[in-house]
């Protein structure tokens, strides 16, 4: 147990991650499809709404210092994360409970709310300019 909790503490974003993961499964489990639509979409809104402000916050630090690419790598992975898994979530409510593409689309939805945090973390942790100009 102290092994897991050493585990958890090494980076601040692990837990919430589980706890995602943990929320998609139940969810998944429990096999209603509008409940999973009203907690999966809110679920993605505070985590994208969280993204978004330190990805905004970030762009404002940069203020034009930054490259293109900067910028790519910095809204790419949460902006594929969020579209991903609102995918996944109309996944879920387009199939039966315990369908191949319904455990797919829980799946997929537990992933990719886990990137979108971790998405977020990172962005709050961007440096100040990744790339010189040339």
């Amino acid at each position: 147990m102290n092994a897991l909790s050493t585990w958890l503490q090494a980076r601040p974003y692990r837990l919430t991650v589980s706890n995602a993961l943990l929320l998609a499964l139940l969810l998944g489990v429990i096999g209603s499809a509008p409940l999973f639509e009203i907690i999966g979409v809110a679920a993605v809104a505070i985590a994208g709404l969280a993204f978004v402000g330190r990805a905004v916050g970030v762009a404002f630090r940069w203020r034009g210092r930054g490259q293109f690419y900067d910028l790519v790598l910095l809204w790419a992975p949460g902006v594929i994360a969020i579209i991903l898994s609102l995918a996944a979530i109309g996944l879920i409510s387009a199939n039966s409970y315990g369908s191949v593409a319904y455990v797919i689309g829980v799946a997929l939805f537990g992933v990719e709310l886990g990137m979108l945090i971790i998405g977020g973390s990172d962005a709050a942790n961007f440096p100040a300019s990744l790339s010189e100009p040339v």
